[in-house]
Parts: structure tokens; sequence; C-alpha cells
């Protein structure tokens, strides 16, 4: 190699990489639960998991590029794991009934599953869903959290540069 020309790197797809086998474990396990109560003792239990493969005897063979790979998958799994219970403790309990504009007061309808992508992944939350006949739909929870209607998170959005381009 010239000793004048700067040494090319070699090109990494980190997501690529990250993706491969990316279903988490954690989100396996406690995937269809709609109850807080198993999901957080499981999270203790990964991130204590999570410590150990840092700094327990398996860390002494690893790479840095091995553990830095999957720290960034399992901290994704946490981060979407938390991101569920956070979602599951806000629609724990139903909020009063919207009323519109004109007066009228929507009737609950149900849970409705809906799929949220975040930088997490993709997951599917629940949220109170109230309507009355001729005027349309609400979902409280969906407003009170200032959650956007196509189902991309905001920073989702923002980092993959969907303002500036299709969303504009």
């Amino acid at each position: 190699m010239d000793r004048h020309q700067p040494e090319k790197l070699k090109v990494i797809r980190p997501w690529s990489i990250m993706r491969k086998n990316h279903q988490p474990q954690l989100l396996t396990r406690c995937l269809m639960t709609s109850n807080v109560s198993p999901i957080v003792p499981q999270i203790q239990q990964d991130f204590q998991a999570l410590l150990t493969y840092v700094s327990g005897p398996e860390a002494h063979t690893q790479t840095a590029y091995t553990v830095e790979v999957t720290l960034l998958r399992r901290l994704l799994a946490l981060g979407a794991a938390l991101l569920r219970v956070f979602f599951l403790t806000r629609a724990a309990t139903r909020p009063p009934a919207p009323v519109t504009a004109p007066g009228t007061v929507l009737t609950y309808h149900d849970r409705r599953p809906v799929a949220y992508s975040s930088i997490f992944g993709k997951l599917t939350r629940a949220r109170h869903y109230f309507d009355t006949a001729g005027a349309g739909g609400q979902c409280p929870l969906d407003a009170a959290l200032r959650l956007p209607p196509h189902g991309y998170a905001d920073l989702l959005r923002a980092w993959t540069g969907y303002d500036a381009t299709d969303g504009a």
C-alpha cells in the first residue's frame, strides 16, 4: 500500500448484521401479554445477564466488535420491552369518553391493537377505542401520547430522514 494513500476501511453494514436473528428472546417470551407483572422481572433478569456478559468470564474471550454488536442487539431488545411496559402502563385504565366539538359523547367500543414502529423495532400495542355512528372513532391515548397516526415513531422518522422525503 502506498504510504501517502489512506488505508481503505472495510465497510460494514451494522444494521444488516444486527437484523440477523433479531427476534430477541425477551420479546418472544412476553410478546402477547397485556400485563406488566411478568415483563418487569424478565427485564431485570435480562439486564443482569447483560452485566454478567460484559464483566464475567465470557468477556475475556470476546472481541470488541462481537461485544458491541451483542450489546446493541440486547439493548434494543431491552428498549423494546421497556417501551412495551410504558404502553401497557398507560393503557391499563380506560380514559374518559371523548366529546366531539358538537357535544356528542363517544361510546367505548373496545381495545384495538395497532402496530407501532420505533427505534427498538416493531411492536403491537392496544389502545382504547371510542366511536359513535357518524362521528368517527378516537383513541384518546394516542392524542395524550402525541402519537403520529401512521404508526411510525417520530424519533424513527427523524433518524431515517422520513420527514425530508416521503413524509414532508
